[in-house]
Formats: structure tokens, C-alpha cells, sequence
């Protein structure tokens, strides 16, 4: 078993080689002249405007911290094109790896139940960033890694494998769904207290059948699809992949730009949204404290 000392070690320099990536990046990015295309960004409040496409780029894919009025919830989308050299995709892929270095760093320090204001994590850390950047109006001082936003720096970089002919995004709303037993259920509600309403609930578990299963429902944040279109010599393929952030594919000048439809401004509501006729989960909630519906 790794000793707490090593796991926090391994955090650290993880997230050192992925900050040290990503300026690579950026800077292979910056002295690129191939055609980049990026639309608005969503999902938080107080967000630079910044004009110069290539900018706007680079400080997306750099931003690994909750802006001060962000949402705990939310990350950054902006949908976005950019033709890139083999540099520019060998980079990308320098960045991918290192965002699964710091990933597994931080599910070891995560089972190790180590906290993220440990001084093995703040204190480097903390002379890192200053050291790096003296003028930053934050540092991770007293917080260790809180400030980072865990889904921006896991999330990887697209790269398709060809150019393609056309992308279009479309948002996605999605729901999790996950299907329990009786005990289970039971287990749940235990976790969540012993109150008045806890007990009521359990009373009204002990109401369903034996086998009865339920279904606890989660919805997602609503995230951004690409439906890209390759056109090769004998036939057309499809993808269809997540993208929140730009998109790198490989430019071939012989080929025309890809044409692009870029998504509206808001992803639709769930009202507006077409129900399924076998829908099998009731929309009543069962068990509100564990968000469990029957099965209709």
C-alpha cells in the first residue's frame, strides 16, 4: 500500500505535468495558423469577453478553477473547431494523457481518505503557483485543491482521427437512471437519518411487494453532442461524441473547411421536450429523500 506521503507526492507533480502540458499546448496553439473557430461560452456567470477566437481558445482549455460566481455544478461549455498541424494533435494527446495521470492521482488520495487542505498538498502547491505566478489574484493556500474544478481537468481534449465534412452540436439532456431492491432502498433512507419524515418513508417502503424494484432518477447537467460526418471515397461515416470544449481534427489543405451548425444558445427545457409513450417510471416520486420513483 502506498504510504500518504507518496500518494500526495504523486498528486502533486500529476498535476505539475499537466499544467506543464497544457502550456505546451497552448503555446503550439498560439503559433498555429490554421483556421480555428470557436462559439459562445455557457454555463457561468462573469466570463471574459474575449474576442480573438485563438484567445478565447486557450484560455478555456486552461481554466482548471471555479471562476469566483461559478456554479459547484457547472462547467465551462463552448463548442469550437480548430484545424491542427501533428504538432498541435501530438500535444493534445501529451495533455489527454496527463489529465488520466492526475484522475488516477486523485482517486488514490480519494480512497486514501486524505483530505485536499493537507500540507504535503498546500504547502507545494501554494510556492508553486507563487513562484509561477506571482501576481495571481488566488493561491491555493489553506484550501488545497478545492479551487480546482475536477470536471475541467479530467475532461479530455476531442480529437478527431480525419477531417471531417461536417459537425453539428446539439445539446443533450440526459437522465440517470438507477434501479434498486427493497434493501437497498432501505439502506439508503437509513444514511439520510432517523426523522419523522425518514420513518414515514420507511413505513411506506415496507408497503410494496416483496421484489419490487424502484428507480432513483438523476438529472444531469445538460452537455453539448457533436454529430461529425466523414466523407470518404466509398462511403459516408458518422460520429457522434462529447464535446463541451473545441474540437482539434487534422487539416488537409486539399479539402474544403468543414461546414458547421453551431447549437442554440440554450439546450431546450425539459418541458418542450418530447415524452416517450413507454415511458416505465412513474413521475411521482416515491421516496423523496433517496429521489426513488415506482414503476408504473
Amino acid at each position: 500500500m502506498l504510504s500518504e506521503s507518496s500518494i500526495c507526492i504523486e498528486v502533486i507533480h500529476a498535476f505539475y505535468a499537466l499544467y506543464e502540458t497544457l502550456d505546451d499546448f497552448s503555446q503550439n496553439l498560439q503559433a498555429s495558423s490554421l483556421p480555428i473557430w470557436l462559439g459562445d461560452l455557457h454555463s457561468a456567470t462573469d466570463l471574459p469577453q474575449i474576442v480573438d477566437h485563438k484567445a478565447r481558445a486557450i484560455w478555456l482549455f486552461q481554466q482548471l478553477t471555479y471562476l469566483p460566481a461559478q456554479d459547484p455544478k457547472a462547467v465551462l461549455v463552448c463548442p469550437g473547431l480548430i484545424a491542427a498541424d501533428e504538432a498541435l494533435v501530438q500535444a493534445a494527446l501529451a495533455v489527454n494523457h496527463s489529465k488520466d495521470r492526475f484522475q488516477k492521482a486523485m482517486a488514490a488520495l480519494k480512497e486514501a481518505k486524505i483530505k485536499k487542505d493537507h500540507p504535503l498538498l498546500c504547502e507545494p502547491l501554494d510556492e508553486w503557483f507563487h513562484k509561477r505566478h506571482p501576481n495571481m489574484g488566488f493561491a491555493l493556500k489553506r484550501a488545497g485543491l478545492a479551487r480546482l474544478q475536477l470536471k475541467q481537468c479530467y475532461r479530455h481534449i476531442p480529437i478527431l482521427s480525419a477531417h471531417p465534412k461536417k459537425v453539428s452540436w446539439t445539446w443533450a439532456n440526459t437522465t440517470s437512471v438507477k434501479r434498486i431492491d427493497m434493501a437497498e432502498a432501505t439502506r439508503l433512507l437509513l444514511k439520510r437519518g432517523d426523522d419523522m419524515g425518514i420513518q414515514l418513508q420507511l413505513k411506506k417502503l415496507q408497503t410494496l411487494r416483496e421484489f419490487e424494484q424502484l428507480a432513483i432518477i438523476q438529472k444531469l447537467v445538460p452537455h453539448l453532442r457533436a454529430n461529425v460526418v466523414f466523407e470518404n471515397e466509398n462511403a459516408v461515416d458518422r460520429k457522434m461524441l462529447r464535446a463541451n470544449i473545441p474540437i482539434l481534427y487534422p487539416y488537409e489543405a486539399s479539402r474544403p473547411l468543414p461546414f458547421f451548425r453551431q447549437p442554440k444558445a440554450k439546450p431546450a427545457s425539459d418541458a418542450t421536450r418530447t415524452r416517450r409513450d413507454d415511458k416505465q417510471i412513474s413521475d411521482e416520486v416515491f421516496l423523496p429523500a433517496i429521489r426513488a420513483h415506482r414503476y408504473t
